[in-house]
Order: C-alpha cells, then structure tokens, then sequence
C-alpha cells in the first residue's frame, strides 16, 4: 500500500512573521533582505511584491527598480526561528512522522491519520493549516501526494493558502500539461540543455526516452526520466533520527585569550541548550570543536552519564572540555559546542542523585526560554564569565 505524504510550505514565511509583529505591512509590498540600495539579495517577498517581478535571490537592487514603492527590511533570523519552532510544536502534535525539511517546510507521513481519524487527506490537511493559522497566526499551503517530489509539487500548485491533492496513479497525466520547471531541480541550465528538443511542459520531457536523457544531462538525467512521471521517494526523517545540534564562532581574528574563548564557549553552550528544548530532546554526547591559525580542525567528545539540556550542565561540561583540550600557546579561529547522539527529553536515564535540583533547574529554563521566544533568543544569557580570569565552573 502506498504511502500519503503531505507537504506544508509557509507562505511568504519571512514576511508573514514580518506582519505579525508590524499588522501595517499587510497588503503591501514587502522585501526581506535588506535596504534596497545594498548589494545583497531578496531573501523573501509579498506577493504584492511579486506582482511587479520580484523574486526570491534576485540582487535588492534589481529588486528596488522593479518595485520602487516597496518596503524594505533586514529581516531577524532569530524571530522566524521561533516562528518556525511555534510551527514546528504544532506539527509535532499533528502527527509524529515528520521531516523538517527548512525553517519553513515539513514533509508529514499522513498515512495512517487520514484512514484513523479524518475522513480525507484534504481533511487532515485542512485541519493542520486551520492549527497553525489559529496558534501561530501564519498562512500556510499544503501538498499531498505518495511521495516527497508530489507533495511538493502539489504545494506550489496550492499556493497561496491552499490545499492540492494529487491521488495516486494520477501524477504523470496531471503534470504533462504543467511547465517544465514544476519540477523540482529543474532550473535554466537544465531548462537550456532540454530547449534543444523542444521541451515546454512536463509532458514533453515524458516523451523523451530515459538514454535521451541520459546522454544530455548524465545521472540527473535518469532523475529527471523519473520525476517525470512522479516517481519518487516517500522516505520521511523523522526528528527522532536526527544527529545533532551544535553553535560555533568564527572570530575575525585569531586569539589566545582563555578569558574571550571561555565567553564564547558559553554563549554557544547556551544556544545549543536553547535549541534541545525548544526541540524536546536531550544529550549525553557532548563535542568541543576548536579551529586554530593553521586552520587545523580538533574535536574533543565525552559521554556523559545521563543526557542533559539544560544550559547548567551543558555550560559545565562544555568548560570541562575545553579545560582538558585548551593549549596556552595556539591561537584560536573558531570555536563551537554540539551535541549528538539526541533523545527524546522525556526517555533516558536520569541522573538519580539529582532528581529534585533537576525538576528545578527544568522549571527555571522553561521560563527562561519563555522570556527568550518572546524577546530573542540572545536576550538572557548567564553572565559573570567575562569578568573573571580563571577558568571556573558553573557553581550549582
């Protein structure tokens, strides 16, 4: 039996979190990015915007003839990650087989949740964008089809704020009359290359045999024989299976002070604690990565007894490293901290002779993190490293 995979694509992602903080930007056109005089490129656009040819990738400047009227921002990494986050609960409620794809893109196996408790995949979808639109606020579309490459197809035909089911059996005769490039990894090179036989729609690339294809574009040819016909993958990733979280800091120049390096450590410490819980899990394979003047890299790695998330002893242990790896006389460019090896934050061994320091700590962080999502993840951050010239533990 196949599988129903759906794909969920915010809408106009960047802008939408933009709106939400500034309601007078609705209905006009808007640029993320930067200022319209810098060099740089748009990073994400209205639609009101896109009326008058602007689009993703575009240099700000083009960007500013096209649409002389339009406001221009910076944008905030830090807001649309906790935007993506809020997005992210939701969609863990919803269902527990799904991929993060990017900040604003899921891929959801929807398999068994249409059959159990909707009565449609047009109805679980439905009732995940109405979630998300009423917890988050944000505008989303969603495609649905047996695998990945449909899915996705289908939510760009959705688009804006809409819901596009492609059942199965029906991809290659509903994407024949579609342009060639609704094709995912199909852009102007390959677009250039398949011009030469005559290729316009999806259904043109059909009509070319699989060593046709292969001739012109090699191995990305045998892809493209199949993804013409809706072939694809319906392999999902859930979160359970991912590697690692980790922070790290290039510096603009190269240092040895134990005093600066032990701030940053810290500060990338508390991030990679930030990210464990807002995703719900924990570590016990902690990793210091330095990067030297030589531009040699060193990893040093440590599991620990039972898996933490909590800033306390992510940052200690984070210090106990770089204690142990820490050479006086080399200079440093980057430094980072990860962890590795996750797990769900509510399995696993717990450290027994903490018990009810930990439920504490655990309190204590989430109201931090509380503060953090509402005022930016870089607004609370334990001090008082900086100023001392030894290294020191976190004291309990």
């Amino acid at each position: 039996m196949s599988r129903i995979i759906l794909h969920l694509d915010l809408d106009t992602f960047f802008v939408s979190c933009e709106r939400l903080q500034r309601p007078e930007l609705i209905g006009k056109p808007v640029i993320v990015g930067g200022n319209g005089d810098e060099r740089g490129v748009v990073a994400a656009c209205s639609y009101e915007a896109r009326k008058f040819g602007v689009h993703s990738a575009m240099p700000l400047k083009w960007a500013k003839k096209a649409c002389p009227d339009a406001i221009f921002l910076r944008g905030s990494m830090s807001l649309y990650a906790d935007y993506s986050r809020q997005v992210t609960d939701v969609v863990r409620d919803f269902s527990p087989r799904f991929e993060k794809a990017s900040i604003d893109e899921f891929y959801i196996d929807i398999s068994g949740l249409y059959k159990y408790i909707f009565q449609s995949p047009v109805e679980a979808a439905s009732w995940l964008r109405h979630e998300i639109d009423r917890k988050c606020g944000l505008p989303s579309s969603c495609g649905i089809g047996q695998n990945r490459l449909i899915a996705k197809i289908g939510s760009k035909l959705a688009k804006p704020a809409g819901i596009f089911f492609i059942p199965p059996g029906s991809e290659a005769e509903l994407l024949a009359p579609l342009p060639a490039d609704i094709i995912p990894g199909v852009g102007d090179s390959t677009l250039e290359v398949l011009k030469k036989f005559g290729v316009k729609t999806v259904g043109d690339i059909q009509k070319l045999s699989q060593t046709q294809l292969e001739k012109s574009l090699g191995k990305a040819g045998l892809d493209l024989f199949k993804k013409a016909r809706g072939i694809g993958s319906d392999t999902i990733e859930t979160e359970y299976e991912r590697k690692s979280v980790s922070s790290e800091r290039t510096f603009s120049e190269d240092t040895y002070d134990p005093v600066h390096l032990r701030d940053q450590l810290v500060k990338c410490a508390q991030e990679v604690g930030y990210s464990l819980r807002n995703q719900k899990f924990k570590s016990a394979t902690l990793t210091l990565k330095l990067r030297d003047q030589a531009f040699k890299t060193h990893t040093y790695s440590e599991t620990y007894p039972f898996p933490v998330n909590d800033d306390h002893h992510l940052i200690n242990r984070a210090l106990e490293l770089f204690e142990k790896a820490w050479v006086p006389s080399v200079k440093i460019r980057l430094i980072g901290f990860g962890s590795s090896k996750l797990e769900p934050a509510d399995s696993g061994p717990q450290d027994l002779f903490e018990t009810e320091s930990t439920e504490k700590v655990d309190r204590l962080f989430s109201k931090v993190d509380d503060l953090k999502r509402r005022f930016g993840k870089h607004s609370l951050e334990i001090a008082g490293f900086s100023a001392k010239k030894e290294l020191t533990k976190v004291s309990g």
